[in-house]
């Protein structure tokens, strides 16, 4: 099955960039290096979107006055022996009832990310 062809414009010294690193990085193959590269940049993106939410996160406790150290270790024990327990402490911390005890995988991640873009769009 082939994909179809996405076109778009490249100077010269660009398109002698992509060449360099598609040798360098995919064995000269340029479509498999633009994959390689969009699955950087999606990651890049994520790291920089949790970043945001561990300083909203940082910000949020401390304008609370909830102690940083007990929060970690609240957080530490939770990802060593997950279970309900842990992500109630937590809510009951911060007291925020919103809080739900997920499963791990990509289907956490999007729910984790989706509520967070709520939380940050709600007045």
């Amino acid at each position: 099955m082939t994909s179809p062809t996405l076109g778009f414009s490249l100077g010269r010294s660009d398109q002698e960039r992509v060449q360099r690193l598609a040798v360098r990085y995919a064995h000269g193959n340029r479509s498999a290096w633009l994959r390689q590269a969009l699955d950087l940049f999606e990651e890049r993106a994520l790291f920089e979107t949790l970043a945001g939410v561990q300083a909203h996160g940082e910000r949020a406790t401390a304008a609370r006055g909830i102690d940083r150290a007990l929060l970690q270790d609240l957080v530490a024990s939770s990802a060593a022996n997950p279970d309900t327990r842990h992500a109630e402490r937590v809510s009951a911390l911060l007291g925020d009832a919103d809080i739900e005890a997920a499963p791990a995988g990509r289907d956490a991640v999007d729910a984790f990310l989706e509520a967070t873009n709520r939380a940050a769009t709600s007045p």
